[in-house]
């Protein structure tokens, strides 16, 4: 009986976690994170929750979750950046956050910086964060983008050790490549930071899911199979992360495997009513059935799609997708030749 309550004591003890190092075991699967913070102990699981949310795009779920535990722990500062993160919405589109969000931002690290954080590294974050949104209403989006990306990267160089900040400044850095270069020297720069981050922790979120971005053109789009293979298994919580790999499975041909992963996540964003992530999830599985020549499941889809498109959505990805289903339809036989736009 005493060997019996030691380990039950045991794993209580790990489970409980410690401020600092909150790594965590979510009810829901989203993949396994470790960012270190200053935080309470009583809000480790849900602050890393928030981050994985983070890492795998689920947008709306993520900034309550950081509200959440900020309003439980008011100390836990390091939120504010979480926060104006995923604001910034898909930072691979080249659109960046809408004015509503980009102020809920700046709103979110003013409080930041006048809470002040425990620490200098969480101070940093949040300045780091801080660079996209600097003057954002007077500077394009690529110029945005530029800033945050040099900004990360001199976290990352301060920071060597923290392989949260190595992570983020790979998906900033992959978001400046520009399509016009073929040599794809960002994406293949962005990808070697990831690769070694894969290699020591291959249930992340955020290295799967950034490895794809990282591999998503054509002529290196093999390279990203492995990270496809992994990344929705990870977190299939996560409706974008269920509709990830088929950005690399598109590129090089495995249409069944495509369709039956948007599939999953057209249902996992229904239930989470997520319009933007179902249709956009929607879109990728019509183009995968006529490529298969399966016209009758395709306009399923699209009947679907249609249903779908009454319902509000606040992203580009909902309106992105209502366009491109009827162009994928339009296309002779059951094998239209669309090409994929990339990053989306």
């Amino acid at each position: 009986m005493k060997t019996r309550a030691f380990f039950i004591a045991l794993l209580l003890f790990f489970a409980m976690g410690t401020p600092g190092t909150g790594r965590s075991q979510p009810k829901e699967q989203l993949g396994t994170v470790n960012f270190p913070n200053s935080c309470s102990v009583a809000v480790q699981e849900t602050f890393q929750r928030a981050v994985a949310m983070l890492h795998s795009f689920r947008y709306g779920e993520a900034e309550r979750t950081f509200r959440e535990v900020l309003a439980q722990d008011p100390s836990c500062v390091i939120t504010t950046w979480g926060i104006a993160a995923i604001l910034m919405s898909n930072p691979l589109t080249g659109i960046g956050s809408s004015k509503e969000w980009a102020e809920r931002a700046q709103a979110a690290i003013d409080q930041g910086r006048k809470s002040g954080a425990k620490t200098q590294r969480e101070r940093d974050y949040i300045e780091t964060v801080g660079a996209y949104y600097e003057d954002w209403s007077n500077r394009p989006e690529r110029t945005r983008q530029a800033n945050r990306a040099r900004a990360f990267e001199a976290l990352a160089a301060r920071y060597p050790a923290d392989d949260e900040a190595q992570i983020f400044y790979a998906l900033y850095l992959a978001a400046t490549q520009s399509l016009s270069d073929q040599t794809y020297a960002t994406y293949l720069t962005s990808a070697a930071i990831l690769e070694k981050e894969f290699a020591k922790y291959p249930d992340h979120p955020g290295v799967a899911h950034y490895l794809i971005h990282s591999y998503d053109a054509a002529p290196i789009a093999p390279k990203g199979v492995p990270a496809a293979r992994r990344y929705a298994s990870i977190a299939p919580a996560a409706p974008h992360a269920l509709h990830m790999p088929s950005h690399i499975f598109t590129r090089v041909g495995a249409w069944p495997d495509s369709a039956a992963t948007n599939e999953r996540a057209a249902i996992a964003a229904k239930r989470d009513k997520d319009v933007d992530e179902q249709l956009h999830a929607m879109d990728y599985m019509v183009y995968a059935y006529l490529q298969l020549a399966r016209d009758d499941s395709a306009r399923r889809v699209i009947d679907e799609a249609v249903v779908a498109s009454g319902l509000s959505y606040n992203r580009f990805a909902a309106p992105y997708a209502l366009s491109a289903i009827p162009r994928a339809t339009s296309s002779s036989g059951a094998s239209g030749s669309r090409p994929r736009s990339s990053s989306r």
